[in-house]
Order: C-alpha cells, then sequence, then structure tokens
C-alpha cells in the first residue's frame, strides 16, 4: 500500500468537507519511526459524526 497516496487522498477529502475540522496522524508513524508494516493510525475530528457515520463512503476514499 502507498501509504503517502493514501493520506494525500485523505487530506483532499477532508479539505473539501466542510463537516471535518481535522485530521490527526498518532502513533508511530506520525514520529516518522515507521516500519514497513506498521499501519496509519488517521483520527478525523468533526463538527457532526452523525453525517459520517450515516454515510461511510467516505471510508474507501
Amino acid at each position: 500500500m502507498n501509504y503517502e497516496q493514501v493520506i494525500a487522498e485523505l487530506i483532499r477529502w477532508a479539505e473539501h468537507n466542510d463537516n471535518v475540522r481535522g485530521l490527526v496522524m498518532t502513533g508511530s508513524a506520525s514520529a516518522h519511526e515507521t516500519h514497513l508494516l506498521s499501519d496509519r493510525d488517521i483520527e478525523v475530528f468533526a463538527r457532526d459524526v452523525e453525517p459520517l457515520l450515516a454515510d461511510e463512503s467516505w471510508w474507501s476514499t
């Protein structure tokens, strides 16, 4: 998986979604101490979580 590409797409999605207030990468990847098999933990901060729960199409972004 190309994590840089996936994160760039996620950022583009968030920039065009007025409900999203911010994205935060946590864990070892946030410190740039990633192992090849490390995952990326992304927290999505939103004004209202209900639209994200009702329509999970954003998950496949």
